[in-house]
């Protein structure tokens, strides 16, 4: 039982057990020693005495580890690196962000009101910030190919993004506002944009399979869109679809044929 709760707290700091280690891995001591009265604040209340003292050097998350794991952020086949708007460097095994997918899409089963998905969304693929603002996460799928998935509340823009980037958006709209989605061909882009009365008029699961198409694409590099109710703005390196080029392009043939 104690055992379970400290999975709980070490899940809820973002850490890990690491069954090689024997132990919880956290990103901070403060992290850790947070574990550490947690486990003895349990073990109190089943009546069993706990000498509350431990080495510095016990410390779960130790200083070496702590840059081992700032090292193993660059190996982005097995984790997910985010960054805050103050451009703190965010971590997350890619493990155990699929299963906070897991945890989301239960969580929002049946759910129809998108307030808060967002940053529910965010916290699941390991960035706590709250709010509406984009948000970019990268990692390397099976083909060697580096996947950036970006969040948000607004159509993005290919200027964000660097060339020859992959990249899915997925965009949840409170409201129908204009497609201001800026498409460039030296961006693979794909942007799937979820309208709030499409996901209250749906069967009640948009935002749960919306989780689940995330989980998909961490597993196996693709992205499928499982709701089918997702408006698709997509730019390749040979095709520019974005509604705005699109009329344009359209425009400039409707001259031609006037000439």
């Amino acid at each position: 039982e104690e055992q379970r709760g400290a999975r709980e707290l070490a899940k809820s700091l973002k850490g890990w057990y690491d069954r090689e280690q024997g132990g919880f891995m956290m990103r901070s001591s403060e992290d850790a020693q947070q574990i550490v009265d947690g486990i003895v604040k349990e073990l109190t209340k089943l009546g069993v005495k706990v000498k509350e003292e431990h080495n510095e050097d016990d410390v779960l998350m130790r200083e070496d580890e702590k840059e081992s794991l700032i090292e193993e952020s660059q190996d982005l086949t097995t984790t997910i690196v985010s960054s805050t708007s103050d451009g703190a460097k965010v971590v997350i095994r890619i493990e155990d962000a699929k299963e906070n997918l897991q945890e989301l899409s239960s969580t929002y089963k049946s759910v129809t009101r998108s307030r808060g998905f967002l940053s529910d969304l965010n916290r699941a693929l390991g960035n706590n910030e709250s709010g509406t603002e984009s948000h970019y996460f990268n990692f390397e799928n099976a083909d060697g190919d580096i996947i950036t998935i970006r969040t948000s509340n607004h159509n993005a823009n290919s200027d964000n993004f660097e060339n020859g980037a992959n990249a899915i958006s997925i965009v949840v709209k409170s409201r129908r506002a204009p497609n201001s989605f800026k498409g460039d061909n030296k961006v693979n882009l794909t942007e799937y944009v979820y309208f709030k009365e499409s996901i209250v008029e749906a069967d009640g699961n948009v935002l749960s399979e919306i989780a689940d198409s995330i989980n998909g694409l961490l597993s196996n590099g693709k992205f499928v869109d499982k709701t089918g109710i997702a408006v698709i703005n997509r730019v390749t390196e040979k095709s520019l679809v974005g509604p705005r080029e699109l009329r344009k392009q359209m425009a400039e043939r409707v001259n031609e044929l006037a000439d």
